[in-house]
């Protein structure tokens, strides 16, 4: 199986959220047509009710819109992205509603949403200074052996070379970016507001990626799958080529 974003097909997460749509859209008109009211005022707040939700509707289809651009163009205006947000916040907990109910793999599925949301952000793409970018590592980058605490304080790692922190150390020296390695979901969010960074490349499985992004938004986040030699969360490691070329693109070039 493939752990890199590129090999996700963005389709999939996007016919699962047109899905969603029409199920949602579908569902709610069947409510509405059963809703009987004799007071006139009641039908005018039916009424009322039923566009509203069309509208609705008819933002969040735009929105799908958003992201089926993002990926036909490659780049898309920040102020247009809201749109596409704000589709995947409504609709996400049904597509996994649906992954449950036709027992799809909901590992390729948050594949597919990253990889979506990479193609938005190239409108942030040599943007950002690095001191303003913020680099999230899973704490499973360290070898399970090594006896050095770097969760809290990243510089106490020793270059020794038995993982990737000693290359992604010499990264930070040539980019000056803020690098810190997190035990989890909620220490990377108690980072980020600590860093207030303008953009993060974050490096993760496909469940933390997927909830991280979520979360961060709308701070633009970057998302670089790990490597599972030895299966997930045990001495992960990172395709460094691919880490130098994502800093390069979100980075300024005088970075």
């Amino acid at each position: 199986m493939t752990h890199k974003v590129e090999g996700y097909q963005k389709r999939l997460f996007l016919s699962l959220l047109i899905v969603a749509l029409l199920l949602l859209g579908g569902f709610t008109l069947l409510l509405f047509s059963g809703i009987i009211g004799d007071s006139i005022i009641v039908k005018i707040l039916i009424n009322i009710l039923l566009i509203t939700f069309i509208v609705f509707l008819i933002v969040i289809s735009l929105g799908i819109l958003v992201l089926l651009e993002s990926i036909a163009f490659k780049k898309v205006p920040k102020s247009l992205q809201k749109l596409g947000w704000l589709s995947i916040k409504v609709l996400y907990p049904v597509v996994f509603f649906l992954a449950k109910l036709f027992k799809l793999d909901k590992e390729k599925i948050k594949g597919s949403f990253i990889a979506i949301n990479n193609e938005m952000m190239r409108e942030v793409y040599g943007k950002i200074k690095g001191d303003d970018l913020l680099v999230l590592l899973p704490h499973c980058i360290q070898k399970a052996s090594c006896k050095v605490k770097v969760t809290h304080d990243i510089n106490n790692c020793k270059r020794c070379n038995k993982c990737d922190l000693s290359a992604i150390l010499d990264l930070k020296d040539q980019y000056n970016f803020n690098l810190y390695v997190a035990t989890g979901g909620t220490a990377a969010r108690e980072v980020v507001k600590k860093c207030k960074p303008k953009g993060i490349l974050a490096v993760a499985c496909e469940r933390d990626l997927f909830s991280g992004i979520i979360d961060c938004k709308p701070l633009p986040v970057v998302g670089l799958l790990n490597q599972r030699p030895n299966g997930p969360c045990y001495n992960t490691i990172i395709d460094q080529q691919e880490l130098n070329d994502k800093l390069k693109n979100m980075l300024r070039e005088e970075c």
